[in-house]
């Protein structure tokens, strides 16, 4: 990686921790612009793609939202598997657009993801 090339990723990732910081605080029109201008800077960076998801669904996009969101899904295929907040901001994706049966599909599917994890016990460090 280039100089560059770690300089601007390290700009990405500061303009993703604003918009996180803006989102957090209510700014989701603000949020929405920063996300807009670190994906233009780059568009594969996974952490901008999933706040942008839920950025726009927080401004009533839910569509692109959901367009966003599957798009990031794909290319993180199997690598946040587990990831809470991507089955959830999905399955609200999902029933905010009608479409409920696939949102209470992955909704379930989290839950009982969570009690299987309840369940199991937890490995003593030594």
């Amino acid at each position: 990686m280039s100089k560059g090339e770690t300089g601007l990723s390290e700009q990405v990732e500061v303009i993703n921790s604003l918009a996180c910081m803006y989102r957090s605080n209510g700014y989701t029109g603000r949020a929405l612009v920063l996300l807009l201008v670190a994906q233009e800077l780059d568009s594969g960076d996974s952490g901008v793609q999933l706040n942008l998801a839920h950025v726009l669904f927080l401004n009533g996009k839910a569509r692109e939202a959901l367009a966003v969101l599957e798009r990031f899904l794909v290319a993180q295929a199997g690598v946040l598997a587990d990831d809470d907040a991507v089955h959830l901001l999905h399955a609200r994706i999902l029933w905010s657009l009608g479409r409920k049966a696939p949102a209470r599909r992955i909704f379930h599917a989290f839950a009982r993801a969570r009690r299987t994890a309840a369940a199991m016990p937890v490995a003593l460090a030594s």
